[in-house]
């Protein structure tokens, strides 16, 4: 018999005998979990560049001031500003996905940098960490995907300084296993000496006495003056530690006395860099240039279309010629982040990716002497083939008619102005303070024919500005000038359309509106399909005349009067008969039959009167 003490069995044993070991407890085999397989430890190849003059490496682009005109933001950039690209980065971790996502739609004009910020690390468990570097390392093997982001930042309290420090640790060796560059965003000079001693205590950086040539990490400093308080000393000791600098306008744009000494400063430090080291940066959309041709562009936020100013400044500070700076600069960017390579190295790294094994290795350990040397970052480009497309897609936005749905004309069309001083309370359109109270577009009298514009779908009657389609009036003609609410004046010749005539459409939903009529095309072909099957199957059955089949009867409920739960049918009367009649009939047979019988009493009783009245007679 069992154990009847009322003692509980261990888990994972029985008191049951077994038969291989009689008088052993059985217990549980356990299963070892297999480790999941982390696939290629090189990442993708990353897409090719445009052929413009800057690229800007640091962009916030998932900023809430860009919430409303991001992908107009990345046109501008490449329009108006001649950047062939820009690395994105941004300090929450949870959006690191939403960062690739976004790059990979406007793949060969985004890139972006993955890891954990300094100022988004707080007093977690080690558990969350190894969870964040999983995360970045996954993210770090997309194709856009170009350096691994980290830092530090003592000013914080200091209950994070350890597990900040460790996080370093760990994305520096996880850069080196990528063979990516790794980018710091240090927050002042103790932060930089204390993360130069870690990463040379860690064996990524060369020695104070080695060449910083031969490291093996690629290390940036994001927004430089800031990281090294433009002071030449803590540039000095980055300088020898092998690190590349990236440029914002911090100090350098600013114009007036009163920044003259930090002018200089910074024009100092820029001096001290190596000229191969010097990368650029926006900072976007914070450290608005300040020598922008514009005045009123220095007020508002700042985009990587603005990049052009800090090239200027820079060069400024070295007493050379921009574009000769800028091809310069060029060049130090596309090699340090891997987007320029030769074709052979990526042939190798485009094999290693496709068979994803780790246990891969060559067969011979002699070397080949033509073979390329391993480069500190692996990560090439494969060269743009002939007639290939580099061209960053681009978002047609386009307003519409609010009546008919007709397409009227382009954004590219419209043309914002700077909001007027007499009127302070008018919508603004996002971060720029441009106004968006009316809309606001050239008019071309060479290019309209019979006042109707070839790519519009709009014609001028008058002073009234229609819709081709559906003939709703949309605004005014303005031949000299039109004023807006917001109390700017537009010189003419100038079409003015209110804003509530017209639907603006940023063009990204274009495909999933087509996808939706395809879909809805599709439900109603069914539809059609299953009304013509019934129809058939009606014409077969009347046509065959099949009426063997008796249809069935509907149950009728009875009328269950032999209770009182129909004490409210009036027509109910105890005892009466179930059968034969309606309950009208039923009552008139019974008041019939009710007054015989008191007729029959009635005379009866009569009778019997008389007779006792002979009676006493």
């Amino acid at each position: 018999m069992g154990d009847r003490s009322g003692g509980r069995e261990s888990k994972g044993t029985s008191l049951k005998k077994s038969k291989k070991n009689p008088g052993a407890s059985a217990a549980r085999v356990k299963t070892v979990a297999k480790a999941p397989n982390s696939g290629p430890a090189v990442s993708e190849v990353a897409p090719a560049p445009g052929d413009e003059l800057y690229f800007d490496c640091g962009v916030a682009l998932l900023s809430r001031q860009f919430d409303r005109d991001r992908e107009r933001v990345i046109i501008r950039a490449k329009q108006d500003g001649g950047c062939c690209g820009m690395m994105i980065w941004f300090a929450d971790i949870e959006k690191q996905t939403a960062i690739a996502d976004h790059c990979k739609t406007f793949s060969g004009a985004c890139y972006f940098s993955t890891g954990v910020h300094p100022d988004n690390i707080d007093r977690t468990n080690k558990k969350s960490h190894e969870d964040w570097l999983q995360k970045v390392e996954e993210l770090a093997k997309r194709a856009e995907c170009i350096s691994i982001l980290s830092g530090l930042n003592l000013t914080r309290e200091i209950g994070t300084h350890f597990a900040q420090e460790a996080l370093l640790k760990s994305s520096a060796q996880l850069a080196i296993k990528l063979h990516q560059p790794l980018v710091l965003h240090i927050s002042n000079g103790a932060s930089l000496l204390r993360a130069i001693e870690i990463l040379r205590s860690e064996g990524c950086l060369a020695d104070s006495s080695g060449d910083a040539e031969d490291s093996t990490l690629q290390v940036l400093l994001h927004d430089a003056m800031t990281c090294c308080e433009s002071k030449v000393e803590l540039f000095q000791a980055a300088i020898d530690a092998g690190f590349y600098f990236l440029i914002a306008a911090t100090g350098l744009t600013d114009s007036g006395e009163e920044f003259a000494e930090m002018r200089t400063r910074a024009q100092a430090c820029i001096r001290a860099i190596p000229t191969e080291k010097l990368l650029l940066c926006t900072d976007s959309p914070w450290k608005t240039p300040q020598n922008l041709s514009d005045v009123y562009l220095r007020t508002l936020r700042n985009e990587p279309s603005n990049i052009a100013s800090i090239a200027v400044s820079v060069s400024e500070a070295l007493g050379v010629e921009v574009q000769e700076l800028s091809a310069t600069i060029r060049s130090n960017t596309l090699a340090v982040l891997g987007l320029s390579g030769d074709a052979g190295l990526n042939k190798g790294i485009k094999d290693l990716n496709i068979h994803g094994d780790d246990s891969i290795k060559p067969t011979s350990g002699a070397k080949d002497p033509t073979a390329t040397p391993p480069a500190a970052h692996t990560k090439k480009i494969a060269k743009a083939t002939a007639g290939a497309s580099t061209k960053t897609p681009q978002i047609k936005a386009y307003y519409s008619c609010v009546r008919c749905r007709c397409r009227l004309f382009s954004g590219a069309d419209v043309k914002t102005h700077a909001l007027g001083s007499t009127v302070k309370t008018v919508f603004k359109v996002g971060e720029e303070g441009l106004c968006a109270s009316t809309v606001l577009f050239k008019h071309d009298p060479e290019e309209a024919n019979n006042n109707a514009h070839p790519n519009k779908a709009i014609s001028i009657k008058g002073n009234n500005v229609e819709c081709v389609e559906c003939g709703n009036k949309l605004g005014k003609f303005s031949s000299t000038e039109a004023h807006c609410g917001c109390g700017a004046v537009v010189p003419g010749p100038v079409i003015k359309v209110i804003s509530s005539k017209v639907d603006y459409s940023d063009g990204t939903t274009t495909e999933t509106h087509q996808q939706l009529q395809e879909l809805a095309q599709r439900a109603q072909v069914e539809n059609e399909d299953l009304h013509l099957q019934e129809a058939v199957r009606e014409q077969e059955t009347s046509a065959s005349g099949n009426t063997s089949k008796k249809d069935k009867k509907k149950k009728q409920k009875s009328e269950n009067k032999g209770n009182f739960s129909s004490y409210r049918n009036k027509s109910f009367i105890p005892g009466a008969s179930r059968t034969g009649g309606s309950a009208t009939a039923k009552v008139k047979n019974n008041l019939e039959l009710l007054q015989e019988m008191i007729g029959g009493q009635e005379s009866s009783a009569e009778g019997s009167g008389s007779e006792d009245g002979e009676e006493d007679k």
